[in-house]
Protein backbone atom coordinates (compact mmCIF):
# COMPACT_ATOMS: atom_id res chain seq x y z
CA UNK A 1 0.00 0.00 0.00
CA UNK A 2 1.29 3.25 -0.95
CA UNK A 3 0.39 6.48 1.69
CA UNK A 4 -1.37 9.34 0.15
CA UNK A 5 -1.11 12.44 1.65
CA UNK A 6 -5.29 12.02 2.85
CA UNK A 7 -3.57 8.65 4.51
CA UNK A 8 -1.02 10.93 6.61
CA UNK A 9 -3.01 13.61 7.14
CA UNK A 10 -5.73 10.90 8.81
CA UNK A 11 -3.10 9.41 10.50
CA UNK A 12 -2.50 12.50 11.97
CA UNK A 13 -5.81 13.70 12.79
CA UNK A 14 -6.43 10.25 14.55
CA UNK A 15 -3.18 10.74 16.61
CA UNK A 16 -4.24 14.22 18.21
CA UNK A 17 -7.91 12.85 19.00
CA UNK A 18 -6.04 10.21 20.78
CA UNK A 19 -4.38 12.97 23.33
CA UNK A 20 -8.25 13.41 25.04
CA UNK A 21 -7.78 9.91 26.20
CA UNK A 22 -4.95 10.12 28.42
CA UNK A 23 -4.66 7.85 31.58
CA UNK A 24 -4.57 9.27 34.54
CA UNK A 25 -6.50 12.42 32.57
CA UNK A 26 -4.75 14.76 35.05
CA UNK A 27 -0.97 13.69 33.58
CA UNK A 28 0.70 17.30 32.52
CA UNK A 29 1.36 15.88 29.10
CA UNK A 30 -0.36 13.70 26.88
CA UNK A 31 0.78 11.26 24.16
CA UNK A 32 -1.32 10.03 21.16
CA UNK A 33 -0.38 7.62 18.47
CA UNK A 34 -1.59 6.62 15.39
CA UNK A 35 -0.78 3.44 12.84
CA UNK A 36 -2.15 2.75 9.87
CA UNK A 37 -2.02 -0.90 8.21
CA UNK A 38 -1.12 -2.39 4.60
CA UNK A 39 -5.06 -2.68 4.62
CA UNK A 40 -5.05 0.91 4.76
CA UNK A 41 -6.82 0.68 8.80
CA UNK A 42 -6.31 3.15 11.41
CA UNK A 43 -5.60 2.29 14.90
CA UNK A 44 -4.48 5.23 17.83
CA UNK A 45 -4.38 5.40 21.49
CA UNK A 46 -3.12 7.67 23.99
CA UNK A 47 -0.33 6.77 26.94
CA UNK A 48 -1.78 4.44 30.18
CA UNK A 49 -0.13 5.92 33.40
CA UNK A 50 0.11 3.57 36.74
CA UNK A 51 1.48 4.00 39.89
CA UNK A 52 3.16 0.73 38.93
CA UNK A 53 5.71 1.39 36.12
CA UNK A 54 5.58 -2.23 34.75
CA UNK A 55 2.47 -1.36 33.89
CA UNK A 56 2.56 2.07 31.82
CA UNK A 57 2.46 2.06 28.58
CA UNK A 58 3.92 4.82 25.92
CA UNK A 59 0.94 6.00 23.31
CA UNK A 60 3.08 4.21 20.69
CA UNK A 61 3.00 0.69 22.46
CA UNK A 62 -0.76 0.83 23.14
CA UNK A 63 -1.26 1.68 19.22
CA UNK A 64 0.50 -1.36 17.95
CA UNK A 65 -1.19 -3.69 20.37
CA UNK A 66 -4.71 -2.18 19.56
CA UNK A 67 -3.91 -3.03 15.58
CA UNK A 68 -2.83 -6.35 16.78
CA UNK A 69 -6.05 -7.18 18.95
CA UNK A 70 -7.57 -6.37 15.60
CA UNK A 71 -5.52 -9.12 13.79
CA UNK A 72 -3.36 -6.68 12.20
CA UNK A 73 0.15 -7.54 11.57
CA UNK A 74 1.85 -4.83 9.09
CA UNK A 75 1.97 -1.62 10.11
CA UNK A 76 3.21 0.80 7.14
CA UNK A 77 3.05 4.08 9.37
CA UNK A 78 3.05 5.37 12.88
CA UNK A 79 2.12 8.83 13.67
CA UNK A 80 2.52 10.66 17.30
CA UNK A 81 1.16 14.08 18.91
CA UNK A 82 1.85 15.58 22.22
CA UNK A 83 0.80 18.49 24.55
CA UNK A 84 4.23 19.28 24.62
CA UNK A 85 5.53 22.76 24.42
CA UNK A 86 7.82 22.91 21.51
CA UNK A 87 9.42 25.31 18.76
CA UNK A 88 7.64 25.43 15.52
CA UNK A 89 10.77 23.56 13.80
CA UNK A 90 10.27 20.65 16.09
CA UNK A 91 7.73 17.47 16.40
CA UNK A 92 7.35 14.86 19.16
CA UNK A 93 9.46 11.96 17.92
CA UNK A 94 8.00 8.48 18.92
CA UNK A 95 9.62 6.76 22.59
CA UNK A 96 11.29 4.26 20.29
CA UNK A 97 9.97 1.47 23.09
Amino acid sequence: MEITQENKNELIAEAKKALNNRYPKDTPFAYGAAVITSKGNIYSASQYGSKTASLTLHAEQCALAHAAAHGEDSIIAIAVASTEELPPSEFTPPCHM
